[in-house]
């Protein structure tokens, strides 16, 4: 596998950030003082309840810094919440109560929040629908058969699932319209939206796996990306250029399945991100957000296990977020924006990471040439799926 894993993005080249400071978003013990300071939320969302140190998981954040999730402040009934700037403040969305959970998902610069509620506390998939909260709190339901909404973008058009096909919203979280699929049946899933209207996500193709795709502006005709390797393909997120993100899973040479972060190029063609451990073989990643520089986060394995990392620009290198901070163990990235605030998970729960870019010389080690490998089986299932079931336990 050594000719297949020839990619190598730097995992140990110098990053080119430091970390300035670090929101927590969550209760719990204090953060090292070298790193920022600790942000208590509890008492901001039920004065009667605390929240436990691992019970708030991020979904994404705007230019603000304003972060949604959910947290489980009446576990098992789980909250969607938003907090203000920086990651300071929060405000429950959609309470949960005795038989349903809310999430939130997505966020836009104004402060609109997409995302779901269920009325089932025994599955994700269980009934319920997508909902839009405006910037002063007040919420709609978008309507549909287990609706699920995951990105919004600065006019309100919303990107999610209804139905087993992705849609498209009006603006403001208007009437639902199908995406319909790549292959005019199956299904399809909408993940992320820019604002253009360029909806992402991942559908049934003609090559019998899912594979991710793009479509034109306002939710126009749906375009395959491919996959790395002849594989399954799961976009996440595109940035204001229509660069697009996401993870390809394909079959290895050694009979393992690795998964790949990739992202496209100005032509659309889906390049990969490869690996923070590029000295092992069939180590995966999973790219799960991108600003307008290019820049990725998501998370992969290194020797260490699942580890948080960001790139360069135009997905240039791959880091360590570990490398950023000390007195923490980051596992998973969940967004980043255009001030290269992350949004990060790990050891006590969810941080807002204030990233400041110092310049280097070299951005990490550039990618070999990687040949198509012989036989490359596919994965069947809904990776994305995977890794959203992961956040939200």
């Amino acid at each position: 596998m050594g000719a297949l894993f020839a990619v190598m993005h730097g995992a140990y080249a110098q990053t080119p950030y430091t970390a300035a400071s670090v929101v927590q978003l969550s209760t719990g013990g204090s953060l090292p003082t070298n790193i920022g300071h600790t942000l208590r939320l509890g008492s901001d969302v039920y004065t009667q309840d605390t929240l436990d140190p691992l019970a708030v998981y991020g979904w994404g954040v705007n230019e603000s810094g304003q972060a949604v999730g959910t947290s489980l402040i009446n576990s098992p009934y789980k909250t969607a919440f938003v907090t203000g700037a920086d990651g300071v403040g929060i405000t429950a969305l959609m309470p949960g109560t005795s038989g349903s959970r809310s999430f939130a998902t997505g966020i836009n610069d104004g402060g609109q929040v997409v995302g779901f509620s269920t009325t089932s506390t025994s599955g994700y998939y269980s009934g319920g629908q997508a909902f839009f909260a405006a910037a002063d709190g007040t919420t709609h339901t978008l309507g549909g058969t287990g609706s699920r909404a995951f990105g919004v973008n600065s006019s309100g058009q919303v990107a999610g699932m209804n139905a087993g096909t992705a849609f498209i919203t009006d603006a403001n979280g208007g009437a639902l319209h199908s995406l319909g699929t790549l292959t005019g049946s199956g299904s399809s899933y909408g993940t992320g939206i820019n604002d253009k209207g360029q909806v992402v996500g991942f559908s049934s193709s003609a090559a019998g796996s899912p594979h991710a795709f793009v479509t034109d502006v306002n939710g126009g005709a749906m375009h395959d990306l491919g996959a790395l390797y002849g594989g399954s393909s799961y976009a996440s997120g595109i940035n204001e250029h229509g660069q697009v993100v996401g993870s390809s899973v394909f079959k290895a040479s050694s009979g393992l399945f690795v998964s790949r972060a990739f992202i496209t190029d100005e032509d659309g063609t889906m390049r990969d991100l490869g690996s923070l451990d590029n000295r092992v073989a069939g180590m995966s990643s999973f790219a799960t957000g991108v600003n307008d520089n290019g820049i990725v986060v998501g998370y992969g394995m290194s020797s260490g296990g699942w580890h948080a990392f960001i790139t360069g620009t135009n997905g240039q290198g791959m880091y360590d977020l570990n490398s950023l901070v000390s007195g923490l163990s980051l596992s998973y990235a969940w967004g980043v924006n255009n001030e290269n605030q992350v949004l990060a998970q790990g050891s006590g729960g969810m941080y807002l990471i204030d990233l400041n870019t110092i310049p280097v010389d070299s951005g990490g080690v550039s990618p070999g040439v990687i040949p198509e490998p012989g036989t490359l089986a596919l994965m069947v299932g809904g990776l994305v799926v995977v890794w959203r079931r992961r956040r939200i336990g």
